[in-house]
C-alpha cells in the first residue's frame, strides 16, 4: 500500500518522477480489491514488487473476502440478470430467479456484516482511542485479493515437523523463523 501511495504522490507531482520503488512484502495480508491489484500491478510491472507467502500462513489469507455482483466489471451479464430473468417463461423464470437469489443473497449479506463489524464497529473503537479520528467513506466492497509478484513457499513434511499445525500457536507459520526456514530450503 505504501508503494501505491508513493506512486500516487508522484502522479500528483509531490515526488520526483525519476524515483523508482522496489517493494518486498513478506506475509502480507490482501491489500485491496481486484481493481486496486490491477492498478498496482500496472504501476509495478517492471518486476519491482514482490510478495513472499508461506502457504501455511493464515495472515496472507486475510481479510475476509466476499465477491458480489457489484464487484464485477461494469459491463457484465450479472448486472442485467433481473431483466434477462424476467424475459423467461414462467416455470423457467421462477427456477432461474430462485437459483440466482440463492447464489447472490449470501454474498451480499456477508458483505453487509463485514462492513458493519469491520468498518463501523472498528471505527467506533478507534474513535474512542483517538478522539480526533474521522472514519473515511468506505468503498462498498469486501472483495480483497493479493497483489504483486507472489513467491509462494510450499511447506513439505519436514517443515511441519519443525513447525507443527498447533492451534494454540496461531502465528507459528507467520513469524520470520518459519519463512527463513522455507527460504533456506527453496532451491
Amino acid at each position: 500500500m505504501l508503494t501505491a501511495y508513493l506512486h500516487g504522490l508522484q502522479n500528483e507531482g509531490k515526488l520526483p518522477q525519476n524515483l523508482r520503488f522496489k517493494t518486498y512484502c513478506g506475509a502480507a495480508p490482501k491489500p485491496g480489491n481486484l481493481y486496486f491489484a490491477y492498478e498496482y500491478e500496472a504501476l509495478t510491472q517492471n518486476g519491482w514488487a514482490y510478495n513472499l507467502v508461506n502457504a501455511a500462513d493464515w495472515v496472507p489469507q486475510t481479510p475476509f473476502s466476499v465477491q458480489t455482483v457489484s464487484d464485477f466489471a461494469p459491463v457484465n451479464p450479472f448486472l442485467n440478470a433481473d431483466v434477462i430473468i424476467k424475459k423467461q417463461k414462467w416455470p423457467k423464470r421462477w427456477a432461474i430467479k430462485h437459483a440466482y437469489k440463492k447464489l447472490t443473497k449470501p454474498g451480499n449479506k456477508a458483505k453487509k456484516a463485514y462492513q458493519k463489524y469491520l468498518g463501523d464497529y472498528v471505527s467506533k473503537s478507534v474513535k474512542k482511542a483517538l478522539p480526533g479520528f474521522k472514519a473515511p467513506t468506505y468503498f462498498n466492497s469486501s472483495e480483497y485479493v493479493r497483489t504483486g509478484n507472489t513467491i509462494t513457499l510450499l511447506p513439505k513434511e519436514e517443515y511441519y515437523q519443525q513447525f507443527p499445525q498447533d492451534r494454540s500457536k496461531t502465528f507459528i507459520h507467520h513469524f520470520h523463523t518459519a519463512y527463513l526456514y522455507l527460504l533456506e530450503r527453496m532451491y
